[in-house]
């Protein structure tokens, strides 16, 4: 039996923690109740199949053959995104080291167990590929600005030199030059403020 989540939501709001057992009343009618199941256990949820696909509690799972009154399957909650690489393998290792022969439920279990530390590695390595490509990123904006910075000081002592390198002498006498330009352009333009069409009429 595979399992694919169909709703996050719903799986996040009803599916059990600790794991379900998903238990056949017919031949295409179904509960799930939470693991273990005790004679007080009452169902989460309930449905009936659909081709082969069985969907509760926002998981679809897919069953092989044609199941049977009081057939059931044991689900083991996934722990994607949220359990670390380290104690992923050590729930795959416990699992692998644990007895299955002529064992369904522990054969399950098995089954269960790897599938959802196949999902942890593969969520771990692509966490680790995100974390890379972000540190690529910021190492690239570090260089383009420490690029700018270099451009900036060079820009700082280049106009540094030039006042510290200037001849006192010829900038004294560019800056008389330009204050009577100035000096000249406002006399022209008084001049010209003062002529208008009635002063010459």
């Amino acid at each position: 039996m595979g399992n694919t989540t169909a709703d996050r939501t719903a799986f996040n709001n009803t599916f059990p923690p600790n794991g379900a057992i998903l238990k056949f009343t017919s031949a295409t009618a179904y509960d799930l109740y939470a693991s273990p199941v005790t004679s007080s256990s009452k169902p989460v949820s309930s449905g009936t199949l659909t081709g082969s696909t069985a969907n509760a509690s926002g998981v679809n799972f897919t069953v092989s053959g044609t199941p049977a009154a009081g057939d059931q399957f044991v689900v083991e909650s996934g722990t994607h995104q949220t359990e670390n690489i380290l104690n992923t393998l050590t729930a795959a290792i416990k699992a692998l080291s644990t007895p299955t022969d002529g064992n369904l439920v522990a054969s399950q279990k098995l089954d269960a167990a790897l599938g959802s530390a196949l999902g942890n590695i593969a969520s771990s390595i692509d966490q680790a590929s995100t974390a890379r490509s972000a540190g690529g990123a910021r190492q690239l904006a570090a260089t383009a600005q420490g690029t700018t910075n270099d451009l900036l000081k060079g820009n700082n002592t280049v106009e540094q030199g030039t006042y510290v390198n200037a001849d006192i002498v010829e900038a004294t006498t560019r800056l008389t030059l330009q204050k009577t330009m100035l000096d000249a352009s406002q006399q022209v333009f008084v001049q010209l403020s003062k002529l208008n069409l009635f002063s010459q009429l």
